[in-house]
């Protein structure tokens, strides 16, 4: 998702920090703070009309980019990736491979027909496991060491995964922990 949206959201190669949304924010147009909870809340809806998991996806949940914890999701009021509907976003999902490996596919179903690549945010069908697991650590570990503050800049690295740039071919990885 990071090399692929036009805004390259974390992005150290492009320059293009993500800025932490942090308390006393005071962002949400009703006035006090957003949290991430209410971004994730636009692009990954919970309910009847919510987010549906790609079957593949064993235990599928949503997962965003950029991260609900900043103020470039797809889901921050007024922020520069704001969409209406998580909808809006590249939509991806997850799936077990032969020999343990994972693939991040492009999403086709309910005519939905793959990313465009100029869409303001991506969502995804992952394990939550991995979903919950992912960056956990940003407000454990990351924030408190860095002392950040409500919009200070960070980069987001992935190591081992910058080859995994094109949505036309499989990226595989291990999935750490879990059964697979």
């Amino acid at each position: 998702m990071q090399e692929k949206l036009p805004s390259h959201p974390g992005s150290r190669k492009w320059d293009s920090l993500v800025t932490y949304l942090g308390p006393g924010n005071n962002a949400d147009p009703d006035g006090g703070d957003w949290t991430n909870d209410d971004s994730r809340g636009i692009v990954c809806p919970t309910g009847a009309n919510g987010f549906k998991p790609n079957p593949a996806t064993p235990s599928g949940s949503c997962d965003e980019y950029a991260p609900a914890s900043t103020y470039q999701s797809g889901g921050m009021p007024k922020g520069p990736n704001q969409v209406a509907s998580g909808k809006d976003c590249a939509q991806l999902y997850t799936k077990p491979l032969t020999g343990g490996t994972w693939g991040l596919l492009a999403e086709n179903c309910d005519g939905y027909t793959g990313p465009k690549w100029n869409e303001r945010c991506g969502r995804a069908s992952v394990p939550t496991d991995q979903n919950t697991g992912a960056f956990r650590d940003l407000g454990i570990k990351f924030v408190p060491q860095m002392r950040l503050l409500d919009k200070d800049g960070f980069f987001i690295g992935d190591p081992g995964f910058e080859h995994c740039k094109n949505a036309d071919t499989v990226c595989a990885w291990k999935k750490v922990g879990g059964d697979n």
